[in-house]
């Protein structure tokens, strides 16, 4: 038993000297930079491939998508019953009868320019 709590005690203060630091989740390196890349401003879906649901209940899904902003959304394969909003990206309505539905979902990036004359 001491000597599990000894090993428990050097494991711990092992971790406690270890100069890893942590903010938010992110590991940084000695210069305290983050390295994990910034998103790219095209839209990138990054949601689950499948998703369940019960039938005939209400159903709700906004699509995961990184990247700027205004982005439209489509839906091919959309069951009856459910709807997309195309401008928030958010399907819902009532799920429709057991099976397996492939839907196929984009993100597109309207690029609005604006001049002066």
């Amino acid at each position: 038993m001491k000597g599990t709590i000894v090993s428990f005690i050097l494991l711990f203060i092992l971790i406690l000297s270890s100069g890893a630091k942590r903010v938010q989740g992110q590991d940084m390196d000695a210069n305290n930079e983050i390295r994990t890349p910034r998103p790219k401003p095209q839209p990138r879906i990054n949601g689950p491939l499948v998703y369940g649901c019960r039938p005939g209940n209400p159903f709700l899904y906004r699509i995961p998508c990184q990247g700027e902003r205004p982005v439209h959304f489509s839906a091919k394969g959309l069951p009856q019953g459910l709807k997309l909003d195309a401008s928030t990206g958010i399907i819902s309505g009532i799920t429709p009868k057991k099976g397996e539905y492939q839907i196929v979902i984009q993100g597109i990036l309207f690029q609005i320019s604006t001049s002066l004359i």
